[in-house]
């Protein structure tokens, strides 16, 4: 089987293996590709509700899609719950879920193309509005420490926290501000300007998709 590092991805591995759109073949595959379980969890609901309406087109067809995409992603959550460590599932911070899985925030940050003071600004919820943050954020943290999209919106969405000395020492922009906006934070950084501009170049794109 190939490695598949985006879900472009494993959306080829399953048109090559045009898999059965049932319960117990999604939980191969999440086992297969636990990082993109949420994508998953949506493909196949998707998938099988097309099956059911091709059959029954006398339903209310987003009744069905809706019931069925509360399925399998209720699943897909429990899936994603299995065999995690107890620290994982007990983190309620960024930083608490990024350490029970082994990596510090410095190890975090240059996985995903962000820096250190930015993780700790996401981990503190100081980047702000949460619908401002682009959903390849998410994404990439997710991939990276193998947990579920929605298990990372958990840890970065809330009221912003207070800030500890050695946070602040980190986080070199401007200590007064309470909160700022994604592009604010990715513009005030320290990231080189190949990954300022990635960042900047995916809100834009965002923008023009709104």
């Amino acid at each position: 089987m190939r490695a598949a590092t985006t879900w472009d991805d494993v959306l080829v591995h399953l048109m090559e293996e045009n898999p059965t759109s049932d319960y117990a073949t999604l939980e191969v595959w999440v086992a297969r590709y636990p990082q993109f379980a949420d994508e998953l969890g949506d493909h196949f609901a998707a998938a099988a509700c097309q099956e059911v309406l091709d059959t029954l087109a006398t339903l209310d067809e987003e009744s069905l899609r809706n019931r069925a995409v509360s399925w399998a992603l209720n699943h897909v959550h429990a899936l994603n719950q299995t065999n995690k460590p107890e620290a994982a599932k007990a983190a309620a911070r960024l930083s608490e879920l990024a350490r029970a899985h082994g990596m510090k925030e410095e190890e975090l940050a240059s996985e995903c193309r962000l820096s250190t003071a930015f993780i700790i600004k996401l981990d503190k919820h100081r980047i702000a509005p949460f619908d401002g943050i682009p959903r390849e954020c998410f994404q990439v943290i997710a991939r990276v420490l193998n947990e579920s999209r929605r298990r990372i919106e958990e840890t970065i969405c809330g009221p912003p926290l207070a800030m500890s000395r050695a946070a602040l020492r980190k986080a070199t922009t401007k200590a007064t501000r309470d909160t700022e906006t994604f592009e604010q934070a990715i513009r005030s950084s320290d990231l080189t300007k190949g990954d300022q501009q990635y960042w900047l170049m995916l809100i834009e794109s965002a923008r023009k998709h709104a």
